[in-house]
C-alpha cells in the first residue's frame, strides 16, 4: 500500500502473446477504439469449459495508458487470463459496432459514465447507462442486437437505465 503523499504507479508487467489462433479468431470480432486502446468485445470459452459472454481482448499496454490501473489493482474490474481462453467469438450481448463507436466519439455524459438511448426497429427506445467502455449493453425485453438501428449519445437521462452487463478484461502483450 502506498504511503500518504506517494503517487500510485501501476507498474510494468508482461503478459502473455496471443496464440495465433486466438489471434485469427480475435481479428473476426470488429472492433472499436477510444483514446488509443482498440477493444475486441467478445464471448470467450475457457479452458475449464465455462463461457463469459462479455469479455474485452485488448492489448496490455494500451490497456494501462488508457485506463491507468491495471485489472487486478481496481476492485471494480473484472479479468481473465489470456492463457485461460481456448475460444473467441462474437458476444450476444455487443451493440454493432458502428454504433459502440458513434458513443465513444460522442464522449463521456459526466465523470466516467455514459447515457445514451438505443434506438430500435420499430421506433422504440431503451435509455442505457455504463462506465466508458460502451460496447456491452442489456437490451428491453424481447430486443435483440438485430433490433438495434441506432444509438442517440446523452439522450435518456430522464427514463429508467438499463445498466450495462458486468464484463471482463482479457489482456495481451505484443512485441
Amino acid at each position: 500500500m502506498a504511503e500518504l503523499g506517494t503517487p500510485f504507479s501501476p507498474g510494468q508487467r508482461n503478459y502473455p502473446h496471443l496464440p495465433p489462433d486466438l489471434s485469427q479468431q480475435i481479428s473476426q470480432i470488429p472492433a472499436t477504439s477510444d483514446g488509443g486502446l482498440t477493444y475486441r468485445p467478445c464471448a470467450v470459452s475457457l479452458h475449464n469449459g465455462a463461457g463469459v459472454d462479455c469479455a474485452y481482448v485488448v492489448e496490455a499496454n494500451a490497456y494501462i495508458r488508457m485506463w491507468g490501473v491495471w485489472p487486478d489493482q481496481d476492485k471494480g474490474k473484472r479479468e481473465i487470463k489470456i492463457q485461460d481462453v481456448v475460444c473467441v467469438r462474437e458476444s450476444p450481448f455487443r451493440l454493432p459496432a458502428e454504433l459502440a463507436q458513434v458513443l465513444y466519439n460522442a464522449g463521456e455524459s459526466g465523470m466516467g459514465y455514459v447515457v445514451f438511448e438505443i434506438e430500435y426497429r420499430n421506433g422504440s427506445r431503451s435509455g442505457h447507462a455504463s462506465g466508458n467502455a460502451v460496447d456491452f449493453v442489456r437490451l428491453a425485453d424481447g430486443k435483440t442486437t438485430a433490433d438495434v438501428v441506432a444509438v442517440h449519445p446523452h439522450e435518456g437521462r430522464n427514463r429508467q437505465l438499463l445498466e450495462a452487463p458486468e464484463y471482463s478484461w482479457c489482456l495481451y502483450g505484443i512485441g
